[in-house]
């Protein structure tokens, strides 16, 4: 997971508005989109690595993500409300975007860069 961040940080800085200090949100569970397979490892490894930190509900998985990034690459990403964080998983633009790593997975919503990383709900 901590790769796929950074991953997703290095397309976030190709990003006009993340360049101009925008709010970000990075929405979806790895296993749910693009990367589905898990390690053959996961059975050793701790819970919290086992289930992770990016819960099935959008503000939680939100903040999992800031502070996987934070906490793994050192990138303190501008994070938005959670209302913001809501409203941008339930709107029509967010469910039209494709999944990463599809061109068009980065869109500014409502002022917001947005990445998403696989469909809500889960």
């Amino acid at each position: 997971v901590v790769n796929l961040a950074n991953r997703l940080c290095t397309r976030l800085e190709e990003n006009a508005d993340y360049q101009n200090g925008a709010e970000v949100v990075i929405l979806g569970e790895p296993k749910r989109g693009a990367y589905p397979e898990e390690s053959p490892l996961k059975p050793m490894a701790g819970e919290l690595a086992q289930f992770g930190p990016l819960s099935y509900d959008p503000t939680f998985n939100a903040h999992g993500w800031y502070v996987l990034v934070w906490d793994e690459l050192g990138v303190q990403l501008n994070e938005c409300a959670d209302e913001t964080v809501r409203a941008i998983s339930n709107s029509d633009a967010f469910k039209a975007m494709p999944n990463y790593p599809a061109d068009g997975c980065i869109q500014t919503i409502d002022g917001v860069v947005t990445l998403k990383v696989a469909d809500f709900p889960f």
